[in-house]
């Protein structure tokens, strides 16, 4: 006499353990999702810092221009060198042209404030 138990599922536990089982790749898309949106707004931070660090520097590289174009252009700094006499001792003597140049550069500190940290004229004896 043997009882044999039977035993029943609940449909409400089934329902359950279907309901669990569909969320599982839910929530695994959501997080897949989440993580690109994620990469991507890092994604697009870092290519602002590099545009506007890209756009500092042609800007830097465009006053530079313009300051050799300047000087190249400038009778100052031509004028010393046309000048007759060692370079020694032209700036030495601290003639007019060495003045002019002085001059000039500290015209060019005037137009550039902040982008020049010190000009000099710098000459080198042969």
């Amino acid at each position: 006499m043997f009882r044999r138990s039977a035993h029943r599922t609940n449909p409400a536990s089934v329902a359950a353990l279907l309901v669990g089982i569909a969320l599982i790749p839910v929530g695994i898309g959501a997080a897949i999702v989440e993580h690109g949106r994620t990469a991507e707004s890092r994604q697009r931070a870092l290519d602002n810092e590099a545009r506007s660090q890209a756009e500092r520097l042609e800007a830097y590289f465009a006053r530079a221009r313009s300051l050799a174009q300047i000087t190249a252009r400038d009778p100052s700094f031509r004028g010393f060198y046309e000048q007759p006499g060692a370079r020694t001792q032209k700036i030495k003597g601290h003639g007019a042209n060495v003045r002019n140049a002085n001059r000039a550069l500290a015209y060019l500190e005037q137009l550039f404030p902040g982008s020049i940290g010190e000009a000099c004229f710098i000459t080198f004896s042969a």
